[in-house]
């Protein structure tokens, strides 16, 4: 006669394997659904050739680059706004101009560059500042910013 331990662990492993056997093919269902759902395209034959860029799908733009007129509005656009709201932050510019701040960040950092805009602290923080007419930076109390009287110290001409 069997161990009754046996019989039960016999008993015990052949419903763990029915139940992976269903398991199993619950999953071979349910990615048989998901996949007769989606449309595959077809792959391309393979050549030596290098593929070309796949097309964008419907309604996503493509990116590409901003033409001169396009960056020299933003520009002026970002002047005005900077001009009217001195010590703005990117998120306020963007909120003014309806842009993202990866949009703006080029054509500010061209402004600091060329000494129109002026900034005053750092990343999230920063704040920028309209130069003036004269090439001169805004006073602000009374005296420049410490930034800018140390560099015309040291540069003076």
């Amino acid at each position: 006669m069997l161990d009754p331990h046996r019989k039960i662990q016999a008993l015990i492993d052949s419903f763990v394997a029915e139940l992976g056997e269903i398991a199993k093919h619950i999953a071979l269902e349910q990615l048989k659904t998901a996949f007769a759902t989606a449309k595959l395209a077809p792959l391309p034959p393979r050549s030596s050739a290098p593929a070309a860029a796949p097309a964008p799908a419907s309604g996503r733009q493509s990116r590409s680059r901003r033409g001169q007129r396009e960056i020299e509005a933003l520009r002026s656009r970002l002047l005005t706004v900077i001009g009217d709201n001195p010590g703005c932050r990117a998120e306020d510019i963007n909120s003014a101009l309806g842009t993202r701040t990866p949009q703006i960040a080029q054509p500010l950092r061209r402004l600091v560059a060329d000494r129109l805009v002026r900034t005053e602290g750092v990343r999230r923080g920063t704040r920028y500042f309209a130069i003036g007419a004269t090439g001169q930076a805004e006073v602000h109390n009374g005296r420049r910013p410490a930034a800018e009287a140390a560099s015309a110290d040291e540069n003076p001409g």
